[in-house]
């Protein structure tokens, strides 16, 4: 009944709740090999005495009743035995093969494993072995998914409609271990063309679906890509590997499930790699987060992150994961990873298929009986981040409760547009913490104010706060705030940094030298911003970013010694010798700017910067929705810079809304009239 239904399901094209296309699946719950699709070839090579057969055994079934046996009936002579497995592939172009084996005691064979045939099992050649070697005995292992066009093409075979994949195994011993074992137990075989799907920005997920979803892949990067002829990897991947959407609620950051990548027992060395499908043409900023926890991994070279721009055919590896003398199985947020950078660094380009791989390479499992070694991934999220260079005057408390889109935590250990190298001298690494903190006891004034320093205590780390703003047309610059120097340890690299070149360069203005300061206290500096920049060779631009820098070991809670920073109260200000000029320098990507000033009466400027000529519409709405002003209507402007004022005078004092709308680009700011 069960095969009957698998030829239906083929026959009309239904597709599973992934949505990919079942071309054959088989659990051999029918007692018997299909002979439309199987054809059990005990004894081809060697003595007689080979066996192929389907057993009714619950205890060796990995599911239902029935399982595969392929070895031998009795112990004897060498004997080769083959299942093979017919199937129409023509036309295909992605088909993806997986099985779960059980290692009967098998003695390893290099001539054991999966052979693949275009002319219909006239000829066959081995494609990938069975990875048994000092693997776990007696226990149904998931192999990693078979690539199955991409083995074939890389062997010299196209997907014909007499294509036969064999499962093929050489032994001596039968199934009963009197004097030994050696066989292989075959279950739940299914052969699919997987639903690829290239996720569009923004992309979040806490993987509460509790699968993987069209845009996630496990892969198997020990084989070769189309057009390669090795993989770029540094251990195989095998029997054993888990790339796994886990329902444990003590192990996900949020929610019931997170993504476990590592091993599902103890075993060889084994690469498990997670991909993630993105879109990302069109783009010019990019920014991936992700939660980690490294539970208990050994440090591998080849682990790390890595970037694809031709849908997986080749990777380049970006940054490592940073786990060395880390905090264990704990959560910890590495810093935003820029990946317009890291990939123009790396030579790549963002396109349409772009693919950033989460790799592992491990020997142990997670239950930690012998040893734990693996990662728990959660809460991805991959986006366009809101860039705004602020106008003067600027006045931040924080007491939004997060970083408004003029701040931005850095990642400083990544090179920016153009460099090489970056501008630190500790990595920007996992347990690094740049935050808005709620608590009374540590804001100046207010409920919140900024944390710069780590979030458990750890290795040496660089963590920075930029501050975007826009100084064209201004003078005599100041820039104010108030540090409480949370027991840190003197650094020569901590302090401020200035860029006018929108962060791609950053050059060290001021320390902040802590050893001058007293312990967990407010002190206010205040900086001459245009005569440090001028200085050390910079110009006011439009695109300026300050930025605060700390190097540190500890954290906050001080129970194994503190060092960090907090700040808050942050001002800038300035004498602005003109207004925003239309077709001034500006960022390349669309930014509004919060109307200035704020609040206003009765009229207040809105400005906004355009990467390209658009059409654009500008309104004005009050809290209920109703259109109070439109300012623009689908005008035609040009890049740059431009400039609006808003005549509030008929309307009363309150908050209203402003919006900008150019192409697919569309984003609202408040505004607060106050007569």
């Amino acid at each position: 009944m069960k095969n009957t239904l698998i030829l239906f399901m083929m026959l009309v094209g239904i597709n599973t709740a992934f949505a990919q296309q079942i071309i054959f699946q088989d659990g051999f719950e029918g007692g018997q090999f299909n002979p439309s699709f199987w054809t059990a070839r005990p004894s081809i090579a060697g003595a007689a005495g080979g066996r192929v057969e389907v057993v009714n055994s619950i205890p060796n079934a990995r599911t239902g009743t029935f399982s595969t046996f392929i070895g031998r009936t009795s112990d004897g002579q060498s004997t080769t035995n083959a299942l093979d497995l017919r199937l129409d592939l023509s036309g295909r172009t992605q088909v993806e093969l997986r099985f779960w084996l059980r290692d009967f005691f098998d003695e390893n064979d290099t001539d054991e494993g999966l052979y693949f045939s275009s002319d219909g099992g006239q000829s066959f050649i081995q494609v990938a072995t069975f990875g048994i070697d000092n693997e776990t005995e007696d226990i149904y292992l998931d192999p990693p998914p078979i690539d199955v066009d991409a083995l074939a093409a890389a062997k010299g075979l196209a997907l014909t409609s007499t294509f036969v994949i064999r499962f093929q195994q050489i032994g001596t011993r039968d199934f009963n271990g009197s004097a030994g074992a050696d066989g292989f137990i075959i279950d739940d075989v299914s052969v699919t063309v997987p639903q690829v799907e290239y996720a569009r920005l923004p992309f979040t997920d806490g993987f509460e679906d509790g699968v993987f979803r069209p845009m996630w892949h496990e892969s198997n990067a020990s084989e070769p890509a189309i057009g390669q002829v090795t993989a770029p990897v540094f251990a195989p991947s095998r029997r054993g590997g888990r790339v796994e959407v886990v329902n444990s609620n003590p192990s996900a950051r949020t929610g019931t499930f997170s993504a476990f990548v590592g091993r599902s027992t103890d075993g060889e060395l084994t690469t498990n790699a997670l991909d993630l499908r993105l879109n990302l043409a069109g783009h010019t900023e990019v920014e991936l987060r992700y939660w980690l926890r490294d539970f208990f991994d050994q440090i591998q070279q080849g682990e790390g992150l890595y970037f694809s721009d031709n849908g997986g055919q080749s990777f380049v590896q970006v940054a490592p994961f940073d786990i060395e003398n880390e905090t264990e199985d704990v959560y910890l947020d590495p810093p935003p990873v820029d990946v317009d950078a890291l990939a123009k660094a790396s030579g790549l380009s963002l396109t349409s298929t772009f693919v950033i791989r989460f790799q592992q390479i491990g020997s142990r499992d997670f239950n930690g009986s012998a040893g734990a070694n693996g990662f728990i991934i959660d809460d991805v999220s991959v986006a366009v981040p809101q860039i705004e260079y602020a106008l003067l005057p600027l006045n931040e408390g924080f007491e939004t409760g997060t970083f408004r889109p003029m701040w931005h935590e850095g990642n400083p250990s990544e090179p920016a547009v153009g460099e090489v190298t970056a501008p630190v001298f500790a990595p920007s690494r996992r347990g690094g913490r740049v935050e808005v903190v709620n608590s009374t006891s540590s804001a100046r004034t207010g409920m919140h104010s900024a944390y710069i320093g780590r979030s458990t205590d750890g290795q040496s780390t660089t963590n920075v706060l930029d501050l975007r703003l826009y100084l064209s047309g201004n003078t005599q610059v100041e820039l104010q705030f108030w540090l409480k120097d949370f027991f840190d340890e003197t650094q020569q690299q901590e302090g401020l940094y200035f860029s006018d070149d929108s962060g791609k360069n950053f050059v060290q203005v001021l320390g902040f030298d802590p050893s001058s300061r007293p312990d967990n206290q407010y002190t206010q500096q205040t900086v001459d911003v245009d005569a440090l920049a001028a200085a050390n060779g910079l110009t006011l631009s439009s695109t300026f970013v300050i930025r605060f820098q700390q190097i540190g070991t500890g954290d906050f809670n001080g129970s194994g010694g503190a060092d960090g920073f907090i700040i808050d109260d942050v001002s800038v200000n300035g004498n602005s010798t003109s207004i925003l000029e239309e077709n001034d320098v500006v960022p390349s990507v669309f930014i509004v700017y919060q109307n200035h000033p704020n609040p206003f009466n009765p009229s207040t400027q809105i400005s906004f910067a355009l990467p390209s000529a658009q059409k654009v519409t500008l309104k004005v709405f009050d809290l209920t929705g109703k259109e109070v002003a439109t300012l623009l209507r689908n005008e035609q402007k040009a890049t740059g810079v431009h400039t609006m004022t808003f005549d509030a005078q008929h309307l009363p004092s309150g908050i209203y809304l402003y919006r900008l709308q150019a192409d697919e680009f569309v984003e609202t700011k408040r505004m607060v009239l106050l007569r």
